[in-house]
């Protein structure tokens, strides 16, 4: 998907880990096996990232621009979230090896760094202070989803008298 890191890329990318409270947890060789993991990707706005429904392989991180989260619905897509420098997503379904829970869209042109199933799993879930804070995070995020989905049934049984939910 993404090309190696360059010298300035890994700069780039310390910019964008520095703000994500779970590096804290990392010993100096895991932040180095981590690093040494990242791939680096453009992304175009309106570029599709995720689909929702598919098996995920890939974590990301935004470095530059911004992403929307979306979720299908029967007509059309909902957005439920944007991310922006900092961000990461993808977590979910590498924990889980569920389908992909939404679909995230590029909204403007940007940079993602990306890292493989293998070595997010092999260095971040190697760490039980990290595993866990990454895990309450899918969690929390799951829960947001459920949040979501009632609060949509129950506006669609409003709307329709006599319908169930």
């Amino acid at each position: 998907m993404g090309t190696q890191l360059t010298a300035a890329d890994v700069e780039q990318l310390k910019g964008a880990l520095k703000d994500l409270s779970f590096l804290q947890y990392l010993s100096a060789a895991e932040t180095e096996a981590l690093l040494a993991g990242f791939d680096k990707a453009e992304m175009k706005k309106g570029e599709l990232l995720i689909e929702q429904g598919t098996i995920g392989s890939i974590f990301y991180i935004v470095a530059s621009g911004s992403v929307g989260v979306y979720r299908k619905r029967a007509f059309l897509d909902k957005q439920i979230a944007r991310l922006g420098p900092g961000s990461y997503f993808g977590e979910m379904a590498l924990l889980s090896r569920q389908p992909r829970s939404a679909t995230v869209a590029c909204e403007e042109d940007g940079v993602v760094f990306t890292l493989l199933r293998d070595t997010f799993r092999n260095v971040l879930l190697g760490n039980p202070h990290l595993a866990e804070m990454i895990n309450r995070t899918a969690a929390k995020r799951r829960e947001e989803l459920v949040d979501i989905e009632i609060s949509e049934r129950i506006t669609r049984s409003r709307q329709t008298p006599g319908t169930p939910a």
